[in-house]
């Protein structure tokens, strides 16, 4: 009795165990502090087996970094980070979360998101650190794939954002990549939306490509366009804001104020101003003698 009785045990055993091999254990992690970052090394990707991370900066002007103090990548107040599958369905991602962790919200693009673990059924999602300042500490993330596979569409680019920044008129000015990724789409991929001061060219091949965004910097004006990016048969749509400030070019300005050389300017505290390339100047008495100047 005692040895059918272990036995039994024995089996339940192997079973549990079998059974948490199937359901509880992710199907691919990655832990950061295993990748031999440097520290304060930036981190723009990671590629699994079946999965790939793309970090950007976002809209904060730093980009994601891998600190040795917590062992984690510290993502900043508007750093993104898309986790994709080209093979498989995503249902579950799991984020574990390193020491002296911030508080700032993270929301995604598709399906749920609740105390570190997405849920869903997607092949890609976009995860957006709220916030101007702070940041999360990521240490690892675990991927769970369905069974089967899905149906279901996604769409999504990367950065969300792009700006040239001031330059001077008829400077040239480096172009600028969006990623385009999707998968399980019924239509095809457009984008429309930039003219004059940007351009878009690209084509978006079946499992996604990049279109390659310029600035034309024959006009002062500032400027601000978005591009979309969409599957209209899928009902999805994706958006790029691109900016830029030209102004007049410093290089060889000449402005011409009024001559009063041959006066005296004692006490005198009126300023001059001059206008050139619809940039103003102005320029106050600094040389407060009465022999001119």
């Amino acid at each position: 009795m005692m040895k059918k009785l272990k036995l039994f045990f024995a089996c339940l055993l192997m079973a549990v165990l079998s059974i948490g091999q199937v359901w509880g254990a992710p199907d691919e992690s990655v832990t950061f502090s295993a990748q031999g970052y440097s520290n304060q090394q930036a981190v723009s990707s990671y590629n699994g087996t079946d999965f790939s991370i793309a970090f950007d900066k976002g809209t904060n002007s730093n980009a994601p970094k891998y600190f040795t103090s917590g062992s984690a990548i510290r993502a900043y107040g508007g750093n993104t980070m898309t986790i994709s599958s080209s093979t498989k369905t995503i249902k579950e991602i799991a984020i574990t979360f390193g020491s002296s962790d911030g508080s700032n919200a993270i929301t995604t693009d598709v399906a749920t998101y609740s105390n570190g673990t997405w849920t869903g059924s997607a092949s890609s999602v976009t995860f957006t650190i709220g916030g101007s300042s702070g940041n999360r500490r990521l240490s690892a993330i675990a991927i769970t794939y369905a069974t089967g596979g899905t149906t279901t569409p996604s769409l999504s680019v990367a950065p969300t954002s792009i700006d040239f920044g001031t330059v001077e008129q008829g400077a040239s000015v480096s172009s600028e990549v969006v990623a385009v990724t999707f998968a399980n789409l019924t239509g095809s991929v457009t984008y429309s939306g930039l003219s004059g001061a940007f351009s878009a060219t690209g084509n978006i091949a079946a499992t996604g490509d990049e279109i390659t965004i310029a600035a034309n910097t024959s006009t002062i004006g500032e400027y601000e366009q978005t591009l979309t990016v969409n599957s209209a048969a899928d009902a999805l749509s994706k958006t790029v804001t691109v900016s830029m400030n030209v102004v007049a070019p410093f290089n060889g300005l000449q402005l011409t104020f009024p001559d009063y050389n041959d006066k005296g300017v004692s006490s005198y505290t009126t300023t001059w101003t001059a206008t050139k390339g619809g940039q103003v100047w102005t320029m106050a008495n600094f040389n407060n003698n009465s022999n001119g100047w």
